[in-house]
């Protein structure tokens, strides 16, 4: 199995957990969540699935919530161009992951 250690300070309990059902409540970015974004994040995915980076699995909401030191990120499509073997421009969409989250009052994961 492969994935990343990502070593961050840990948030104290009460603020995780109120961030958490925060970000639970809000979910994701606009850009992904319109209609034709579903197929774009699915591929993306997939992907990452494939490569190693991410494990499939259904949980619910009330599992999430249980989840010891559990902490959740909002995902959006970015437009991106890219070239084929030709060097035709090719439009694509790619997620992003916002783990700036909660910058303005230094929480983010990046900034811990």
């Amino acid at each position: 199995m492969h994935g990343i250690d990502y070593p961050a300070d840990d948030l104290p309990e009460p603020i995780r957990v109120k961030d958490l059902l925060d970000q639970i409540e809000k979910g994701n970015h606009k850009s992904a969540l319109h209609k034709d974004a579903r197929q774009h994040a699915d591929k993306a995915m997939m992907s990452d699935i494939e490569l190693g980076y991410g494990i499939p699995i259904s949980i619910s909401i009330d599992c999430i919530k249980q989840l010891k030191d559990a902490e959740v990120y909002p995902i959006g499509l970015q437009h991106q161009l890219t070239i084929d073997e030709s060097g035709n421009i090719i439009r694509k969409k790619r997620i992003s992951h916002d783990l700036s989250n909660k910058r303005d009052v230094g929480r983010s994961i990046n900034q811990r």
